[in-house]
């Protein structure tokens, strides 16, 4: 009797050992599958990046066959002249737009005209060449606080018209000195507060 039942404890535990091995099967068939998909969706990203980034090459590719093109017909030089000529272009824009705001500043009072330089102006000025030729924009607007130390010792004290040797054997000369009107700080408020109006006690 008690060997039948024996038996019967190992054929239980066999059974229940059998179900978890093929829970365990499917546990890892799922995990195969979300692996499978996973690389499926990095493969896409990948093959994605990689169009882009083809893309973007084939459009530089274009640029150049343009850019060849162009100085093909033009030559080499006209070409640098052209791109010379947009800098320049572009630097001229620059200070126009630098004048007006100059302007506004001077309208509004933020700022006003001044005889001498200081370490807190901002000067105004035409860098030249060592052949005397101005560099483009031919123009300059700086802070005294942006210029170098060796030149700003030159500037301060200096009025317009004042020019210094640059390292390049050039000149900067002085045109126009702004200085920033401070604003007076706003004066604390000293009225007293409103008396409480008298309580009138119940009779």
């Amino acid at each position: 009797m008690s060997v039948e039942k024996d038996v019967e404890k190992a054929l239980t535990k066999a059974k229940g050992l059998t179900e978890r091995l093929g829970e365990l099967d499917k546990i890892q068939e799922e995990h195969t599958k979300q692996l499978k998909g996973q690389g499926e969706s990095i493969k896409q990203i990948v093959m994605a990046v990689n169009g882009a980034l083809g893309q973007q090459s084939r459009s530089l590719e274009e640029y150049k066959e343009m850019l060849n093109a162009v100085i093909g017909i033009l030559g080499p030089q006209q070409v640098q002249a052209e791109i010379e000529n947009a800098r320049v272009m572009a630097l001229q824009l620059q200070v126009e737009e630098t004048k007006a705001s100059i302007a506004k500043a001077l309208e509004e009072g933020e700022v006003v005209r001044a005889e001498k330089a200081s370490e807190r102006s901002f000067v105004a000025g035409v860098e030249t060449k060592p052949d005397g030729t101005a560099i483009p924009p031919g123009w300059a607007f700086v802070p005294m606080a942006k210029i170098e130390e060796e030149y700003r010792a030159q500037l301060v004290g200096q009025g317009v018209g004042f020019k210094i040797t640059t390292k390049e054997g050039g000149f900067f000369e002085l045109l126009e000195i702004y200085e920033a009107v401070e604003k007076p700080a706003e004066a604390p408020t000293t009225e007293a507060p409103p008396e409480a109006a008298p309580v009138q006690e119940k009779v």
